[in-house]
């Protein structure tokens, strides 16, 4: 996987960088959309829900969002996640760095992103986006400074397929 390693340079709300986090223990990135889409919210559950296994298996989580850090935080909070490292992009040079797709314009009126949407937004909630609606999430394994594996999702409602990267084998 190639990528521009710039990437590794962006600091957290904490001001430690993604090559620091990495060096500590193997990272598992997470970018979301905006915290309104409600196939972000479900991710975020989802993490809270596996949160305990993966930092068994000795993996940090990090959250890459556009929001305002107010509004992250405050979905952060409600999922369980506050104290997990947070980098705030709101120019989006991470998700570049990482070839983190966009949603083309015709997807984004697809009946199936509309079911689900309204399916997911049922059970998760929704807010109107802060952020840019077009972008897609992703997840990526980062260790030793180095992009181990990684998945940028190819519709809104495909989550990042964050589980089968923390059993890529790391270290």
């Amino acid at each position: 996987m190639t990528t521009n390693k710039n990437f590794l340079t962006q600091r957290d709300a904490n001001g430690v960088s993604i090559s620091e986090h990495s060096h500590a223990a193997p990272m598992l990135l997470l970018f979301l959309r905006h915290v309104g889409c409600p196939f972000c919210r479900r991710t975020l559950r989802e993490v809270q829900q596996a949160r305990l296994d993966i930092e068994a298996n000795g993996y940090t989580i990090g959250i890459v969002h556009m929001d305002s850090e107010s509004t992250v935080i405050a979905a952060l909070e409600k999922a369980g996640l506050a104290d997990l490292p947070r980098f705030h992009d709101p120019d989006q040079v991470l998700y570049a760095a990482l070839d983190v797709k966009r949603l083309p314009m015709r997807a984004l009126f697809s009946p199936r992103t509309w079911t689900k949407g309204f399916e997911f937004g049922a059970k998760y909630g929704y807010s109107w986006p802060e952020s840019d609606p077009m972008q897609l999430p992703g997840a990526f394994l980062i260790d030793q400074g180095q992009v181990i594996a990684g998945h940028s999702s190819l519709y809104p409602a495909e989550p990042p397929d964050f589980r089968s990267l923390v059993s890529t084998p790391v270290r």
